[in-house]
């Protein structure tokens, strides 16, 4: 069943609690705020998702200093449930079982979200050791700022890690991000689908010498990828930049246009969603783990370990971790627990049904680990 004519948006005065049918778009919902001088709190890594898609998967962005889905914003939402009887949920327990539902509690026609005065951020990514992940400084790092993302590359033994500090709103800067959802061009989607299936050929070769010089070439797109998160890079979109061409590192600008980047799919643009290039498309094997945030030093050792077993490498953002504090509602990946996320993305063969996406060995091995 399709949300999207249920998009009307409004913002009570007295309360500041803003009311949004399910199918507004995160982005538009935003800019609706914006408007009136008001924000969320935190948002989702993707601007083009609905609001009731969101809160529904628990889409989340990544913070341990505050809530970090939409869902946990949530005081209210009308509903129809599976009698066909309309019914407003409001009380705190019933939200515990309705912020996060999986379409399984019934239909949401809007949603009442409490929103914050609006404010900017201030972005900038770095590389350190991967040693990070560790060492025990890591609860640390991530209590300094107010958002905090790790890219990790184990082939480099590096971690960019992406900090975004609140400001306020008067403060300089008119930026925005490609992150996470970066738009290409049909040349940037051609060169990355012939070039990593031909290396993807290789790393399937029964002659290890073939398949070795696979994985190198693998790990040469992972440094071009690397770079794609801190300054200009050849052929692709800026990650932080007030113009669309110039990479600002780092960067000030609305929160949303900096947690939530959208990208287009209409054919109306040199830059598309990778995903929306017709015969050029990018699709990857895109899996989400979730474990606490205790566990990451003997998963992160777990994970060196297999590498250093299964050949592997993770061109595309390589491991992105994102983090969440403790939820108390009862579907979210962080119930009770200080989280974080680990995502996977592989690139997927021209024909991913009989062609193996190169480290999928050892992207198994750990997702195995993971689960256990």
């Amino acid at each position: 069943m399709s949300t999207y004519g249920l998009n009307w948006k409004s913002l009570d005065p007295t309360t500041n609690v803003v009311t949004l049918g399910a199918g507004v778009i995160l982005r538009e919902a935003t800019e609706f705020l914006r408007q009136n001088g008001r924000a969320l709190k935190t948002t989702p890594a993707y601007g083009n998702i609905t609001i009731g898609g969101a809160i529904g998967t628990g889409a989340h962005g990544s913070t341990i200093i505050y809530n970090a889905s939409i869902s946990s914003q949530v005081v209210g939402l009308r509903i129809v449930d599976g009698t066909g009887q309309a019914q407003y949920i409001s009380s705190p327990e019933d939200l515990r079982a309705f912020r996060i539902h999986l379409g399984l509690l019934g239909f949401v026609v809007s949603v009442d979200i409490a929103t914050h005065e609006l404010y900017k951020t201030t972005a900038f990514n770095r590389i350190v050791p991967d040693s990070v992940l560790t060492d025990g400084t890591l609860p640390g790092l991530l209590s300094q700022t107010d958002q905090t993302s790790f890219y990790w590359f184990p082939s480099l033994q590096q971690v960019v890690i992406s900090n975004w500090t609140i400001v306020d709103v008067s403060t300089p800067g008119n930026a925005f991000t490609y992150d996470h959802v970066p738009s290409t061009s049909d040349t940037t989607n051609g060169l990355l689908q012939q070039g990593g299936e031909a290396l993807q050929t290789l790393t399937s070769s029964k002659c290890k010498d073939l398949a070795a010089v696979g994985y190198v070439g693998l790990r040469g797109v992972e440094v071009y990828f690397q770079n794609t998160l801190l300054r200009q890079t050849p052929l692709f979109v800026p990650i932080y930049t007030e113009d669309g061409v110039t990479v600002q590192n780092p960067a000030t600008g609305y929160y949303d246009l900096m947690f939530a980047p959208t990208c287009r799919d209409d054919g109306q643009s040199i830059y598309q969603c990778v995903w929306a290039h017709h015969g050029l498309n990018i699709t990857i094997l895109d899996n989400e783990f979730t474990l606490a945030l205790s566990d990451l030093p003997a998963y992160v050792a777990r994970v060196k370990t297999i590498l250093g077993t299964l050949p592997g490498a993770f061109p595309l953002q390589g491991i992105l971790m994102r983090f969440s504090a403790p939820s108390d509602i009862y579907m979210s990946t962080a119930y009770g627990r200080t989280s974080v996320h680990f995502e996977y993305y592989l690139l997927n063969r021209l024909n991913q049904n009989t062609d193996p996406a190169a480290s999928l060995a050892a992207f198994q091995a750990m997702a195995q680990v993971a689960v256990r």
